[in-house]
């Protein structure tokens, strides 16, 4: 079941047996309801902790975002392994789009009904008593991501340094007060972007796409296609510059401005999907695209592109 969902669990398990990740009385076809992948979790997490005396770290962001299902199924796990130190689940979520009749309002509620230990750690703004804070402060009123787009702005351009010989980061305060900031992230975010290379700004807008992240396998499909052959070249050059990361199995932007701020560069999006999605199709007709998964990924494209065919 969890070989399903997440095929690379098998090298944290302790024993690669089908037995251990399929309950008994299922099979490997079998349905995965709510109740079985509950159980099936917590046998794992019981069982990783049992064998290496390590707990597993659980790490879920933008939690405003999560649905019931979900929010019901880290409750439900963590209440059943509720004083077995096997797991630390991590979440994270924007207060300032969390509401008071907001559904993670009742998963807190819940883990305070079944007395599961919560510790909140509240991060704020930057304050103005920090380093250099008082410009950056002034800049973009303390938000974190903001901040920390502003302060690479100014690293790009050379306005903030590091200097050997004073073994310091040094900056001209005058200039940089005397720079122009907008209040907007995604504006800040499209002229850091407006200095990428012509390759670079197409690659963002093409990976914006697929949403958050993009396979690597259509990375690579699309790579074998005249149009896009510079892609995954130009995809690792953007991780260089810190705005996707990646590992072996995706792409994916570093944060969901970056996304935002990509997207919103394409001049005609619903033409770039459909141009996308023909690309794909093209290649999975010649047999060489035709991976698990592959034929949902050029529908969805082609499906967002559809309407610019009525004009």
């Amino acid at each position: 079941m969890l070989l399903n969902i997440v095929p690379n669990i098998v090298r944290l398990a302790p024993s690669p047996s089908a037995a251990f990740f399929y309950p008994s009385g299922t099979t490997h076809e079998g349905d995965v309801n709510f109740f079985s992948l509950c159980n099936t979790i917590k046998r794992f997490m019981k069982a990783i902790y049992a064998a290496t005396s390590r707990i597993v770290v659980l790490i879920l962001d933008d939690l405003q975002w999560a649905d019931s299902v979900s929010l019901g199924l880290v409750h439900t796990v963590l209440s059943g392994v509720k004083g077995t130190s096997c797991i630390l689940f991590v979440g994270s979520y924007r207060d300032n789009e969390v509401s008071d009749d907001h559904i993670l309002q009742g998963f807190f509620g819940w883990l305070d009904h079944f007395n599961i230990s919560v510790n909140s750690i509240r991060l704020d703004g930057m304050t103005e008593e920090q380093s250099l804070s008082v410009t950056v402060y002034g800049k973009t009123k303390g938000n974190p991501f903001f901040a920390q787009t502003f302060l690479r702005s100014l690293f790009d351009q050379g306005l903030l340094a590091y200097s050997p010989q004073e073994r310091s980061w040094v900056w001209d305060t005058d200039t940089i007060r005397d720079e122009a900031v907008t209040q907007n992230v995604i504006d800040l975010l499209s002229a850091k972007m407006s200095h990428l290379s012509q390759n670079g700004q197409t690659a963002l807008k093409l990976a914006s796409c697929f949403g958050l992240k993009v396979d690597a396998s259509i990375v690579h499909e699309l790579s074998r296609i005249d149009n896009y052959s510079t892609l995954l070249e130009d995809l690792n050059n953007l991780v260089q510059d810190g705005l996707i990361d990646a590992d072996t199995s995706s792409f994916r932007f570093v944060h969901d401005k970056v996304r935002e701020a990509a997207y919103e560069m394409i001049d005609n999006r619903k033409q770039m999907h459909f141009e996308v999605g023909m690309a794909l199709l093209s290649s999975f007709e010649t047999g060489q695209g035709k991976k698990d998964g592959t034929l949902f990924v050029i529908l969805d494209q082609i499906n967002h592109g559809v309407p610019s065919l009525l004009h």
